[in-house]
């Protein structure tokens, strides 16, 4: 990794992540523990859970067989009589649990059923909505992008020509807004997050593309380390508005292309690490007294608390890697 990285004050960063991080592991590895020995949960919940349990595997927090077994049943049972009809934040949710399945013919053959329905539902432009009657929006077809890749690691088979007309639409789409002005900054990130993983991959495009996203999330970020949903506002709203979502979006793409060395110019490789440590100071200093991370909705605060500390897990490694 770079020399810069070694350049910058990061020992006060370190401390800050690393005690922020201890909390917020503690919590979710209670918070899985106490929701899956729980076996009255609702289906959509399920899928949340999923995305917990990622989570918390990547950052080194080891799931009991037994949990592991009574969510993959369910999640299991619930794909195979309605998974082709399952909306597309709880296919990707279930296809980050089903991918940490290792040599399981069952999960496996539920991930093919998600990869059939997520080609399925692709619209005639290319792209993909949050469902099937959705309109195709960026979001939405870095989802599905990213979805169909992690089904490709497995081995399942994924036409080229879906994916190959889901990049195009991404592009036209990104470029379209970039030259309205109108680009918001976690689309951006979504954007770069999709082609990070596109296979086979486009260097040229991807350089091009990192570097543009770069920029938008330079231009973007507010003093303070956050970014806000809001396309234009003036940096004192910039600050009042910064969110915690939106934030750790644009940071796990960031941390995601710095690890990717060959992708940025020296210069561009600064600025994208300088970002992700001012966003993760930003999610350090939002996190609440019990340990959890503010959402809009009650519902939303599991799944908050485990996005932000598997991104605070993601910038922790990237500074240990160096």
């Amino acid at each position: 990794m770079r020399a810069m990285v070694f350049q910058l004050p990061i020992e006060e960063d370190v401390v800050v992540i690393d005690r922020v991080l201890s909390k917020g592991l503690h919590l979710l590895a209670h918070m899985i523990y106490t929701e899956l020995d729980v076996l009255h949960l609702e289906e959509s919940h399920e899928y949340a859970i999923c995305s917990q349990i990622a989570a918390a595997i990547e950052c080194g927090i080891v799931i009991p067989e037994r949990l592991m077994l009574t969510l993959k049943d369910r999640v299991l049972l619930n794909i195979l009589h309605s998974g082709r009809h399952l909306p597309l934040r709880e296919a990707t949710r279930a296809t980050q649990f089903l991918t940490l399945l290792e040599r399981d013919e069952e999960a496996l053959r539920a991930l093919s059923v998600l990869a059939s329905a997520v080609q399925g539902a692709q619209n005639r432009d290319g792209g993909w909505g949050f469902y099937r009657t959705d309109h195709s929006r960026i979001p939405g077809t870095s989802a599905a992008l990213q979805v169909l890749a992690r089904c490709r690691t497995k081995g399942l088979d994924v036409d080229q020509s879906v994916l190959d007309r889901g990049y195009a639409f991404l592009t036209e789409a990104y470029y379209k807004d970039l030259a309205r002005d109108r680009v918001l900054s976690f689309k951006a990130a979504q954007v770069l997050s999709a082609y990070l993983v596109r296979v086979p991959e486009i260097p040229e495009l991807l350089r091009d593309i990192a570097g543009s996203v770069i920029r938008v999330l330079h231009e973007s970020q507010s003093e303070n380390g956050s970014w806000t949903f809001l396309v234009r506002a003036t940096p004192r709203m910039r600050e009042d508005l910064g969110s915690v979502a939106v934030t750790s979006i644009n940071v796990d793409a960031l941390t995601a292309v710095l690890a990717r060395e060959e992708v940025l110019t020296d210069e561009q490789w600064a600025t994208a690490l300088t970002m992700a440590l001012k966003g993760a100071r930003f999610l350090c200093a939002t996190q609440m007294g019990d340990g959890y991370w503010p959402a809009q909705y009650s519902d939303e605060y599991i799944i908050r608390t485990a996005e932000c500390v598997q991104t605070l897990f993601r910038v922790r490694r990237l500074i240990s890697d160096a």
